[in-house]
């Protein structure tokens, strides 16, 4: 089954919440780099992107896809020049198209293969400590018998202070508290059979969000199943890091000198 599923990764973002990290390591000050090839850890000759391929290549994956849109021709070049070792593929969009929508475009010009599992996974959000993460969710998704198996957490942080309030008194106020709630890690396998969710949300509109669309689809018609990362929630011992800003940037980095 390895060799059929391929790995899409959606790198067309711009990366607003670390412009600042791309415009130190760009060789034109006037072009910041695009945010999956920021150094990681900062002081490393590694890209961010190199860490999640790496997590799938490491265990026999070998075709990849690529969604590019904003610094696509940087991006394409750093992979076929650095990284040896796998099948890529490329999907470009010259318009933002969300993830839904490069999807949809990388179908419609055969760069997805629609008779293949895929498993979508952001490259910016890394899986760090857990290896075998790869195989661990594809038996899941087998023993799920759905057509798709989305990867959560239990919880995180609320980055916001809360407060018990009753009878116009606040009674406890509590500081970024850990909040117990499924959240979702941006990690999906799709069985081919979800081609057609996809398909028929491209056909009314080229743009769209997974989540929000496909992923909607297949939980209200019963074919959406779960898999939750083995994380240590109360003494929160973490696996999954969306390095989405600075503050998950450095929470990735301490993560990654712990297991390396």
């Amino acid at each position: 089954m390895i060799e059929d599923i391929q790995i899409v990764m959606p790198l067309g973002g711009f990366g607003t919440r670390l412009k600042h990290r791309a415009f130190i390591y760009s060789d034109n000050p006037d072009k910041p780099l695009p945010k999956h090839l920021i150094p990681f850890p900062s002081d490393s000759n590694k890209r961010l992107l190199d860490w999640t391929i790496e997590l799938w290549k490491n265990l026999g994956f070998k075709r990849f896809i690529f969604l590019l849109g904003y610094g696509s021709d940087m991006i394409e070049n750093y992979i076929t020049s650095n990284i040896s070792g796998i099948n890529p593929k490329f999907s470009f969009e010259d318009k933002r198209l969300e993830t839904g929508g490069a999807i949809f475009r990388a179908i419609e010009n055969k760069t997805i293969d629609t008779s293949k599992p895929m498993v979508v996974h952001y490259a910016d959000d890394l899986i760090i400590g857990f290896p075998e993460f790869p195989i661990k969710l594809i038996e899941t998704h087998s023993s799920n018998r759905k057509m798709a198996t989305s990867v959560f957490v239990r919880g995180r942080r609320y980055p916001f202070g809360t407060a018990e309030i009753s009878g116009g008194n606040i009674l406890k106020f509590r500081e970024k508290e850990m909040v117990e709630k499924p959240t979702y890690t941006g990690i999906s396998i799709f069985e081919p059979d979800v081609y057609n969710f996809i398909i028929r949300r491209g056909m009314d509109s080229g743009r769209f969000k997974l989540e929000r669309t496909v992923l909607n689809d297949l939980a209200s018609t019963g074919n959406l199943g779960y898999y939750f990362l083995p994380e240590d929630f109360e003494n929160e011992r973490f696996i999954w890091f969306p390095v989405n800003d600075e503050k998950g940037y450095s929470e990735a980095e301490k993560a990654l000198k712990r297991f390396t």
